[in-house]
């Protein structure tokens, strides 16, 4: 994991990045997208600030992970850390609320993963944990099993059982 404000040789910046993540995981925070934030960044690094969307497309296209905060960074080492490395991307996203469902989704989506629609029986295993605020699909979101422990259990287990989902 890195974290950068900027790239005074961008071009090597991108090649060394791409050769990297060809071998293993990077892991890039970058600061400096507001106006004051560059003009921080200039005062101590002399670097130009980057505009979002094109450090965005650089990282995407050295396939690079980028994320917005430490915690972020944190969590995305865990995640790389202890989860089984695959080449599977299908997602199932189990909520409790529609926002935070939303933006689960976004992300997901966002760096190439995928959330498949879920099939009638899996739709039907997951009915008894619906209520007059749930949808039932992927993502899910059900308020009805935010206080039930087992039930979140039992919703995860239905996820992690169905052959089309690669992890929750």
């Amino acid at each position: 994991g890195c974290y950068q404000e900027g790239a005074k040789h961008g071009r090597q910046f991108f090649k060394l990045l791409k050769s990297v993540t060809n071998e293993k995981p990077v892991i890039v925070m970058k600061g400096g997208f507001t106006e004051a934030a560059e003009r921080a960044i200039k005062s101590h690094t002399a670097s130009l600030a980057t505009e979002k969307n094109i450090w965005e497309s650089m990282l995407r296209q050295a396939k690079a992970i980028g994320v917005s905060s430490i915690p972020h960074m944190v969590d995305t080492a865990l995640a790389l850390n202890f989860l089984p490395p695959g080449k599977k991307n299908r997602i199932g996203v189990v909520g409790w609320g529609g926002g935070a469902s939303v933006q689960a989704s976004d992300d997901l989506e966002k760096y190439g993963l995928h959330l498949p629609p879920l099939t009638p029986d899996i739709v039907k295993k997951l009915q008894p944990f619906s209520n007059a605020g749930s949808i039932i699909g992927n993502p899910l979101d059900t308020p009805l099993i935010f206080y039930n422990l087992e039930a979140v259990k039992e919703v995860i287990r239905v996820f992690a059982s169905w052959a089309e989902i690669d992890l929750v």
